[in-house]
C-alpha cells in the first residue's frame, strides 16, 4: 500500500490581513487586503469630545458626496458599515492603495518624472471638484498620490472639512482668521486654489512652506500677509510655475484664478 503524504497547504491562496499604518487622535488608517490581491486603505476616523452626532452628521455628509464621484484623478471610496466602539465613526472609509506614494515624496525619489504631468493630474481632479460645486478642503501633499499609471490622484475629498483636521501651511488666510462658530464656511473654491499653491511650492522646491517656523509664527506671517519666500534658484519648470503659484496666494479670494484657468496655465506648459 503506498503511503500517503498530506499535502502542503498552498502558499498561492492569498490570505486577509490588516496591517496598521499609522493611529492619531483624529483617526485610525490601516493596509487591508480580503486575499484578492487588492489592498486598500482603511481609515476609521474617531469621535473626540461631546462632538460625537455632528462629526458623525458631517462625516456622512461629505461621505456621501465623495463615494459618488467617478473621476480618474480622484481615488474611489467605498463606505463599510462597522461598528468598533462608541469613539469611532460608524462607517469604514476605503480607498485604494497607492504604494507609490504622494507627489511629493514620488518626485523625490523619481526626479526624471514629468513634473508638471503629473501636477496636470491634480489640477484636473480639483478642476473636476470644483465644476460640480464640491469643495476639497484639504489639498495637500498626504492627500495627492500617484497611481499605478503614474499620474496624480486626489484622496480624502472633504475629510478634513469634517474632521478639522488642518494643515495650518495649506490654510487661506480668510479661513485662518475666520471668527465665526464653524469654520467650514470659511472654505471655498478659493481657499482650496491658495492650498494648490502651497502644494505647488513644496513640488517644487522639495520643502514645505514656512519649514523653519512654528505653527504661532506660521499663523502671524499669514495673518501679515507673509509667503514663502521664491528660492533663489529654480528648475525650469520651477520658474514657469512660480507666477501662477503667486497668483494662488493672492490674499483676495477673488483675485485667485478659477481651477479652469489654473489647469489651462498648466496644459499651456506640457
Amino acid at each position: 500500500m503506498d503511503s500517503q503524504v498530506t499535502p502542503a497547504i498552498s502558499t498561492d491562496i492569498p490570505l486577509p490581513w490588516c496591517r496598521p499604518l499609522s493611529e492619531n487622535p483624529q483617526e485610525d488608517i490601516s493596509l487591508v487586503s480580503e486575499g484578492d490581491h487588492h489592498i486598500w486603505v482603511e481609515k476609521n476616523v474617531r469621535r473626540i469630545g461631546d462632538s460625537r452626532n455632528h462629526l458623525d452628521s458631517a462625516i456622512k455628509e461629505v461621505a456621501d458626496i465623495w463615494c459618488r464621484i467617478d473621476h480618474p484623478r480622484v481615488a474611489p471610496l467605498i463606505c463599510i458599515p462597522a461598528y468598533l466602539g462608541p469613539h469611532h465613526f460608524p462607517l469604514v472609509l476605503r480607498t485604494p492603495y497607492y504604494p507609490r506614494g504622494d507627489i511629493v515624496t514620488y518626485l523625490k525619489i523619481n526626479p526624471e518624472s514629468d513634473v508638471i504631468v503629473l501636477i496636470a493630474g491634480v489640477t484636473e481632479g480639483l478642476q473636476f471638484l470644483h465644476a460640480h460645486e464640491i469643495i476639497h478642503g484639504g489639498i495637500r501633499r498626504s492627500n495627492v498620490f500617484v497611481g499605478k499609471d503614474g499620474f496624480a490622484v486626489l484622496t480624502d475629498v472633504g475629510i478634513a472639512l469634517a474632521t478639522g483636521a488642518h494643515d495650518v501651511r495649506s490654510l487661506a488666510p480668510e479661513v485662518l482668521l475666520y471668527e465665526g462658530e464653524d469654520r467650514r464656511a470659511a472654505f471655498t473654491t478659493a481657499s482650496d486654489v491658495y492650498a494648490l499653491g502651497m502644494l505647488l511650492f513644496e513640488i517644487i522646491t522639495h520643502e514645505r512652506p514656512f519649514a523653519r517656523r512654528t505653527v504661532p509664527q506660521i499663523i502671524c506671517q499669514i495673518a501679515a500677509d507673509g509667503r514663502p519666500s521664491k528660492p533663489e534658484v529654480l528648475s525650469p519648470v520651477g520658474e514657469q510655475l512660480w507666477p501662477l503659484i503667486e497668483m494662488c496666494w493672492s490674499a483676495d479670494p477673488a483675485e485667485r484664478p478659477s481651477m479652469d484657468e489654473v489647469s489651462a496655465y498648466v496644459r499651456s506648459l506640457e
